[in-house]
C-alpha cells in the first residue's frame, strides 16, 4: 500500500470572558486547508447554559462568518482573525520543518 496523502484534523479552544470559540482545522500534506471556529457566549445567571453565537469559516482565500448582529461582532472577529493568524503561522512551521526533515532523509537515502 502506498500512502498518497496525509489529512491531520486537529481540534482546540480559546476561551474568554466573553466566548470560547470551539476550532477544528484540517491540513492536507503539511498544507493548511480550512479553519472552522463555532463561537459561544458563556453561561450566566441569567442563561444558565452557554449560547451558540455563530461560526466563521477561512478557506485559505475566503473568509466567511454567520453570526447575528450584535454589538459584540467586532470582538468575535477581531478574536477569529488572531485564531487564524496563529493556525498559520504554526502550519507554515510545520510545513517547513517536513520539507526540511523530507530533505534529510533524501540526503541520507541518496549516499
Amino acid at each position: 500500500m502506498e500512502i498518497t496523502s496525509t489529512i491531520i484534523t486537529r481540534t482546540a479552544c480559546l476561551e474568554s470572558d466573553r466566548a470560547r470559540f470551539a476550532i477544528e482545522y484540517s491540513t492536507v500534506d503539511n498544507r493548511l486547508q480550512r479553519i472552522q471556529m463555532n463561537i459561544f457566549t458563556p453561561a450566566t445567571d441569567a442563561e444558565p447554559e452557554e449560547t451558540y453565537r455563530g461560526n466563521v469559516y477561512f478557506d485559505g482565500r475566503e473568509f466567511t462568518c454567520n453570526i447575528p448582529f450584535t454589538k459584540d461582532i467586532p470582538y468575535y472577529i477581531e478574536k477569529a482573525l488572531e485564531v487564524i493568524r496563529q493556525i498559520m503561522e504554526e502550519t507554515s512551521a510545520e510545513a517547513a520543518s517536513a520539507v526540511l526533515a523530507d530533505d534529510t532523509i533524501q540526503n541520507k537515502t541518496s549516499r
